[in-house]
Formats: structure tokens, sequence, C-alpha cells
């Protein structure tokens, strides 16, 4: 999660994996989408957790404007089965625009908001082809002006494809 240097854009960046964009065959294309992402305030709508897989409609526009309908889903059967185990946000309904765009594993993609907006913006940027694989390795992405910044972000790949893009500030402590 990034704010940009203006402050007022929350942009979202991930490093895409062959089981997001479906790669390995899964019947549905999408992405986890981890805490520091879903907590953050404004960026995707809040689903409550009082409810079983609560979800909502997430509206992005491409670069070229066009307009794309994904689903955010809280899976949290962890909290209302005795045996449950899921307990993850992903943004699923994606195949489509992922086949469209041609996202590989190894490409990055973009999600950002500006305030009030009522949709998202989406981009995927390609990853460097190396031997073969496309992998964005360690290094600096350059955002493009979906992000508004000229600073590129360091993105440190970590195990199992997930990239570490910038922490969250800590919360203060409650006394």
């Amino acid at each position: 999660m990034v704010r940009t240097s203006s402050g007022s854009k929350l942009v979202f960046l991930k490093v895409l994996t062959a089981n997001d964009t479906g790669e390995r065959g899964s019947h549905q294309s999408g992405i986890h989408v981890p805490r520091r992402a879903w907590e953050m305030p404004g960026l995707l709508p809040p689903l409550a957790s009082g409810v079983k897989n609560p979800e909502a409609v997430v509206i992005v526009r491409d670069e070229n404007s066009r307009e794309w309908k994904f689903r955010y889903v809280f899976y949290n059967n962890a909290l209302h089965e005795p045996r449950g185990t899921r307990r993850e946000h992903r943004i699923t309904q994606m195949s489509r625009f992922f086949r469209e765009s041609r996202a590989r594993a190894g490409d990055t993609l973009i999600l950002a908001r500006q305030p009030g907006a009522d949709f998202l913006e989406i981009r995927i940027v390609p990853g460097s082809k190396s031997a073969g694989s496309r992998s964005v390795g360690s290094g600096q992405i350059p955002l493009p002006e979906i992000c508004e910044t000229k600073a590129p972000v360091r993105v440190r790949p970590s195990v199992r494809g997930r990239s570490k893009v910038a922490k969250r500030p800590s919360k203060p402590s409650r006394k």
C-alpha cells in the first residue's frame, strides 16, 4: 500500500502469481488482498465480518477508460462454522481482464483510488523477462501516471510470489 507524494491517492501494488492470473487452470482468476490493503480506509469497500462471506462489486477502469466489475469477497467461514478454516479477502471474477490485458505471473497489478471516486483505476505493468520467466525481481518499479509520482517504489519479492511494497504505519498504542 502506498500513498502518493500528493498524499491523496491510495495505491495498492501486487506482483501477480500464476495462481492469480489463472495460468494454473483454476476456474476463476483473482487475487488475494493482504490485510494492509483491506484495512486501508477508502481503497476498498468495507465488508461486514458478522455476515458469512460478505461481498461487494468493485468497479475499476483500465488505462483505456474501459469499465470492469470485479467481486470483492471476505471468505470468513472460520468465523461462522466450527470447522471453518478460511479467513481471507479476495478480488475475483478477474479472468477476462487478465486474459485481455495479457497479464502473466511476474507482472505487477496496480489498483489506485482518488479520494471520492466511485471506481478504482487498474493497470498491469509487465515484469522483466529473464531466463524464459517473467518476474519483477528485486529493484524498482517505475509507477506509471496512474500513481502521479515520479519516485519509483522499491519492491522486494518475498516467498510465494508476494511482494513487500511499503509498510503501513504502526498504530499508536492504546493506553
